[in-house]
C-alpha cells in the first residue's frame, strides 16, 4: 500500500521543501521579490513627487480666476493650481455673517 506523502518528505537533507526550491533558488526568489517591491515603491514616490511639485500657484492663476469670477458677476471663493471656485451672490452675505470668517 502506497502512502500519500509528497516526494520531498522522504528526502533526508531538507524535509519541508521540494527538491526544486533549494537554498539558492529561495535566495534568488526573495531577492527578486525585494527588487520588484523596491522598484514599485520608488515609482510611487516619483509619481507622488511629480504631483506635489505641480501644485504651485502663481499670481497669474489668481488673477485669471478673479477675472473669470468677476465676468460672471460673482466673487472668487478659492483658487488652487487645478481649480477656480466662484461664490454666488447669495452665499456672499451668508459667508460674511459666519462667526469663523474674519471681517
Amino acid at each position: 500500500m502506497k502512502s500519500s506523502t509528497p516526494l520531498w518528505d522522504n528526502m533526508d537533507n531538507n524535509k519541508n521543501t521540494p527538491p526544486s526550491l533549494e537554498s539558492g533558488d529561495r535566495l534568488m526568489a526573495s531577492l527578486a521579490g525585494a527588487a520588484a517591491k523596491s522598484v514599485f515603491y520608488i515609482g510611487i514616490t516619483v509619481v507622488a513627487g511629480m504631483y506635489i511639485s505641480s501644485c504651485q500657484l502663481d499670481a497669474s492663476t489668481i488673477d485669471q480666476c478673479q477675472k473669470a469670477c468677476t465676468d460672471i458677476g460673482t466673487r472668487m471663493e478659492s483658487v488652487t493650481s487645478r481649480e477656480c471656485e466662484c461664490m454666488q451672490a447669495g452665499t456672499i452675505e451668508a459667508k460674511s455673517n459666519d462667526i469663523w470668517v474674519l471681517p
